[in-house]
């Protein structure tokens, strides 16, 4: 089936730069994936799948552990990130927002008797 050959295609391609696949590389993967899907479910229920198109897709589906791990280095990444800027945040807040040392615009005058 083309369908399949193209998704094989497809997978091989992530895969062969997997580490280096950003998010946005992989979003598009999972969209063309999807939609591939899509035809090849249509194409199985008119037509079931021999044992030859069962072992491609089976073989394409082997790769998905790769694809898991690289998005959970993603993940995993984008926690750290956010997990950083949340700590600045906070420092920030803490030195700057008004608190004991804030900049209220308030004024002191000392008098002098």
């Amino acid at each position: 089936m083309e369908a399949i050959k193209e998704l094989e295609q497809l997978t091989l391609q992530l895969v062969a730069d997997i580490h280096g696949a950003t998010v946005e590389q992989i979003e598009d993967f999972l969209d063309r994936r999807g939609n591939i899907i899509e035809t090849i479910q249509a194409q199985f229920a008119l037509r079931p799948a021999d044992s030859a198109n069962q072992e491609q897709v089976n073989r394409i589906l082997s790769f998905d552990s790769r694809i898991l791990g690289r998005m959970e280095e993603l993940k995993h990444e984008a926690t750290q990130g956010m997990d950083k800027f949340n700590r600045a945040r906070v420092q920030r807040d803490a030195y700057g927002g008004g608190g004991a040392y804030g900049a209220d615009n308030s004024m002191f005058f000392d008098e002098r008797n």
